[in-house]
């Protein structure tokens, strides 16, 4: 045989015996048991051979377990190349065996390069691998730091500043209705101040008149030569009584006006404090929805950050390592729920915006609607009222109108039975006629009753329809005024550039002003005229232009009158008709005299552009030069606003039909 071949030969059988001595050093590397010294493969020194040092620990490591269990992420299924799936095998050395050429194993390479391991280097562990990814860990969960300072810093300050503006609009609250609370009370004060000095000048008048009669009386009594011990101690005593009640009265009086003053003080006091709360609440409100729109900046990119990192495979791997065999799962952040609290905080901004989300969330609307549609129910509510009072009234006035005849009629019947008792002779038909006349005398007794409480039953109805009135056309004000108010509110939504990026994140619209209530206001507002009545002061009387039955006159308004008064000279002069048949009335005039008057009709009387017809007057009967007065009677025909301070006279009329009962809508033809 040639030497090449046996050359050949022998480097072929030295080959296949390293090969195998590298095969069984594989297999002892994996096996549980001790493991002897490598087998030392003879190297021929005409042959050139590479030693390398190997790692000093070998595993194997299986990147595709069957179960990967990461609660906190969402399973991402991708193929993985080939020598991810491959298991890694190396080869490990005992620590205790020193380490040297000669007796370090040679590393066969493989003859299929796609198995080669790509981390022959030593392997960063897993919480490397998330640390380098900007993560650590807080619990069982890797969060961001961005997160953490997000969280402990940015939250929590905006949670205190939120905090402290509700407090300041809380102190705001409890002014609001502490303010309401004296100001009602200054109201019952100054009513009763008021009465305490009307009772002040009746006693004054009438002591002054008591005495004047006294000092006539005892100068009669002086000339005549005859004395009343008895009469003039007791009206020494009735004068005592009433001083002291004067003097009670006084100091009441002096009392209120101290606590009214010390309130007003303390009202004062706190429109001062709620003004500089307002300002605060103002500043606070402005650094909140900085404070907002900075921190849904900030909880986006997070959430954008952690939604990279869900899908990072070396984070996937790392939190696969981390989990296996544990009880408690290692999870990525964030957490909280910065998607539920971008959206607390977008509502909440929206709130401060007097924004809120409807039932069927689609729809934001407008705080103020709620209170255009509070008031718009409240409007149809008076409106309704007065409607039903106005008709009782009208069947008051029917039911008056019919009583003349209906008494002149059971007059004349008594008349007729009582003749007819005269003449019978019969015991029977003498018993049913004095049963019938009986009857005839008890409904004449009833009306005559009813007549007595008809002014009564007038001025219960008179007042139920004025506060209808009035609660109807302060609905229609301020029903105005929120509508206003509420539309001037939309149009700044409209061009606020932070609403529209809020509507657009939550894909909601604005819902537009409740139409219903525009409609209500629309109808309200052509029932309602006003105007205002130009007032001229005379001394210490404020007088009014009228027309009475078609002549000009000046009228001295006064409100605590309930009827017009009328001097006898100027109701012949205005053509106005005395009755004969009407019954004379004593009338207490403000200086404590008593004069006789009788009640009559004026035709029309016109303040203004309103005209009132057939209104009641009392015409005084007695020597009265006194201008004629216009009372209560008159102006509880509107809703009314006595101003004399500002020289005017506010006069709102309601032109409502009132309401016709069930029965007669049936009997109304179609």
């Amino acid at each position: 045989m040639p030497t090449r071949s046996r050359s050949s030969m022998v480097f072929g059988s030295l080959i296949v015996l390293m090969t195998l001595v590298g095969f069984l050093a594989g297999r002892s590397s994996v096996s549980p048991r001790p493991q002897p010294h490598p087998i030392q493969a003879p190297i021929a020194k005409t042959i050139p051979t590479e030693v390398n040092a190997l790692p000093p620990a070998e595993t194997v490591v299986d990147l595709e377990p069957s179960e990967v269990r990461t609660p906190s992420l969402a399973s991402v299924k991708r193929t993985r190349p080939l020598e991810e799936t491959k298991p890694e095998v190396v080869r490990a050395v005992r620590a205790e065996e020193p380490i040297s050429p000669a007796t370090l194993p040679v590393r066969v390479p493989p003859t299929d390069q796609s198995l080669i391991s790509v981390s022959e280097s030593k392997k960063p562990q897993p919480d490397e691998v998330l640390t380098s990814k900007g993560l650590s860990r807080s619990g069982r969960i890797y969060v961001l730091a961005a997160e953490e300072a997000t969280r402990t810093q940015n939250i929590e300050e905006f949670r205190q500043a939120y905090a402290e503006w509700e407090r300041i609009v809380a102190r705001m609250d409890q002014l609001m209705i502490a303010a309401a609370q004296h100001q009602k009370l200054l109201q019952a004060w100054e009513y009763e101040c008021r009465q305490g000095y009307q009772t002040m000048a009746a006693i004054q008048t009438k002591l002054e008149e008591q005495n004047r009669l006294r000092d006539q009386a005892n100068s009669n009594k002086t000339q005549t030569g005859t004395q009343n011990s008895v009469g003039g101690k007791s009206t020494a005593l009735g004068n005592a009584n009433e001083l002291v009640q004067w003097q009670n009265i006084q100091r009441r009086i002096t009392t209120l006006e101290a606590q009214a003053a010390e309130l007003q003080f303390q009202l004062i006091q706190a429109q001062r404090d709620y003004d500089q709360l307002g300002s605060m609440a103002l500043a606070k409100q402005g650094d909140l929805q900085r404070r907002q729109a900075a921190l849904i900046l900030a909880t986006e990119s997070i959430q954008k950050h952690y939604d990279n990192l869900a899908n990072d495979r070396q984070v996937i791997a790392a939190l696969v390592e981390l989990n296996r065999g544990a009880d408690i799962n290692f999870a990525l952040g964030p957490i909280e729920n910065y998607q539920s609290n971008v959206s607390k905080m977008l509502s909440g901004f929206l709130q401060s915006q007097d924004l809120h989300a409807s039932r069927k969330g689609k729809k934001l609307v407008v705080g103020l609607d709620r209170d255009v549609n509070s008031l718009a129910f409240q409007t149809t509510t008076f409106e309704d009222r007065l409607g039903s009072a106005l008709s009782k009234q009208k069947d008051q006035q029917r039911d008056e109108e019919s009583r003349p005849k209906k008494r002149a009629e059971l007059t004349t019947s008594i008349q007729r039975l009582e003749d007819e008792v005269a003449k019978a002779t019969q015991a029977t038909p003498k018993a049913h006629l004095s049963a019938q006349l009986a009857g005839a005398r008890t409904e004449l007794a009833n009306l005559q009753k009813d007549e007595a409480e008809v002014a009564a039953v007038r001025q219960k109805l008179a007042e139920n329809v004025a506060t209808n009135r009035d609660g109807f056309v302060q609905n229609v004000i301020a029903l105005r005024k929120a509508v206003a108010l509420s539309q001037e509110k939309h149009d700044q939504l409209e061009t606020d550039t932070a609403v529209q990026k809020v509507k657009s994140r939550m894909k909601a619209s604005v819902a537009p002003l409740p139409k219903t209530a525009l409609d209500i206001l629309k109808k309200a507002e052509t029932l309602i005229q006003t105007a205002e009545i130009p007032l001229e002061a005379d001394k210490t009387v404020v007088q009014v232009d009228a027309i009475l039955n078609g002549q000009r006159q000046k009228l001295v308004v006064d409100p605590t009158l309930d009827v017009v008064r009328l001097s006898k000279a100027l109701a012949t002069e205005l053509q106005i008709e005395l009755s004969e048949s009407s019954p004379e009335i004593d009338l207490v005039m403000e200086d404590g005299r008593t004069l006789r008057a009788k009640r009559a009709t004026i035709k029309a009387l016109e303040v203004g552009p309103f005209l009132v017809p057939d209104l009641e007057c009392l015409i005084v009967l007695n020597d009265y030069e006194a201008p004629p007065v216009l009372g209560a009677d008159f102006l509880n025909q509107f809703s009314y606003k006595f101003d004399p301070d500002a020289g005017k006279l506010t006069l709102t009329q309601v032109n409502m039909i009132p309401k016709t009962k069930p029965s007669e809508r049936a009997r109304m033809p179609r």
